[in-house]
């Protein structure tokens, strides 16, 4: 994978921090660094080291919390678009 760089800012880890479990934020900041539209759940939780299981999850957490959103492009392969219009 290339590297790809996320401005964090102060605001956004503290909220962060209050919102979302360990996972979520793994899983989180993963997708805002990833400069690839489409990925799978495999690739991510290989990537991550996580179950595919805990991506599927945190991955639902993120959505229904209003973090992101995420369309299912085929099975196992999503669209995330993690810049939802309703964050604060």
């Amino acid at each position: 994978m290339a590297e790809t760089y996320y401005e964090l800012t102060t605001e956004e880890l503290i909220r962060s921090c209050h919102e979302l479990t360990g996972a979520e934020q793994g899983v989180y900041f993963y997708l805002q660094a990833s400069s690839i539209e489409e990925l799978t759940l495999k690739s991510i939780s290989e990537d991550l080291n996580f179950h595919k299981s805990t991506v599927s999850r945190a991955i639902k957490q993120l959505r229904n919390k209003g973090w992101l959103n995420v369309s299912v492009v085929r099975a196992g392969t999503l669209r995330i678009d993690p810049y939802p219009e309703n964050k604060n």
